[in-house]
């Protein structure tokens, strides 16, 4: 063995892999396996704080704010009975490879505030057309008013949306999950087989009886969305 290369850990079909990391292992996996003749087998995903986008549009006295830089995002009635919505992108193309077959999605929002409120069910809507997250911040106030949007997403620009995708039930400060089904799996499919498609899924609560909202870590937060995906890649 020539100086200063250390001995290969595994070698398949040829190709010599130290060590998959990252983002680059489904890639890394995919390309193996096809050159190698074996057969693919399932992955796991999860979609990285990095590659998510989101943001709360605020009803009532600050539609024309925008928070997409806040630490948190919400959804549901605030005591007053305006609503919050929050928008959530995942780029799952830049952790899964073109062409994969989506076998589940599950996706957990971790609950910061609002256990106290009363308990519900959030629906989870695939958004229609493209929204900016901007650079916006958590406002003076918080409670997702934002900050008067410089670009970002606002509830008097919030795209419209499709059916609901699946419902999740909201009980105290439990992480709020929704499991996987037929739809959300079809969604993020579209997603890697039509890229340009992703504009992600607009998180609705119960906007019709008062204090039923809750905040969630955002991107920026300590408990970032967390999307899971079981996918098995080309081979």
């Amino acid at each position: 063995m020539l100086k200063g290369f250390n001995k290969p850990k595994h070698a398949v079909g040829g190709l010599v892999i130290n060590k998959l990391i990252s983002k680059s292992v489904p890639y890394i996996a995919a390309a193996v396996l096809a050159l190698s003749g074996m057969q693919a087998f399932g992955a796991i995903a999860t979609i990285e704080a990095t590659n998510i986008q989101d943001n709360t549009v605020a009803e009532g006295d600050f539609p024309d704010n925008s928070s997409g830089a806040c630490d948190s995002i919400f959804a549901g009635n605030t005591d007053n009975s305006f609503a919050r919505r929050a928008l959530l992108r995942f780029d799952v193309g830049a952790q899964i490879p073109p062409g994969s077959t989506i076998n589940s999605v599950t996706l957990t929002l971790s609950i910061t505030r609002g256990g106290n409120n009363a308990d519900s069910t959030m629906e989870l809507h695939p958004i229609d057309a493209a929204w900016t997250e901007g650079v916006e911040g958590c406002g003076i106030r918080g409670g997702g008013q934002g900050e008067p949007s410089t670009g970002g997403v606002t509830w008097n620009t919030q795209p419209g949306t499709g059916a609901s995708s699946g419902s999740a039930p909201v009980s105290g400060a439990n992480p709020v999950v929704w499991n996987s089904n037929a739809a959300i799996v079809a969604d993020v499919q579209g997603w890697i087989d039509n890229p340009g498609s992703n504009n992600g899924w607009l998180v609705i609560g119960d906007e019709v009886n008062p204090t039923t909202a809750r905040r969630f870590d955002s991107s920026e937060g300590g408990s970032p969305p967390q999307l899971v995906v079981d996918f098995t890649p080309t081979g």
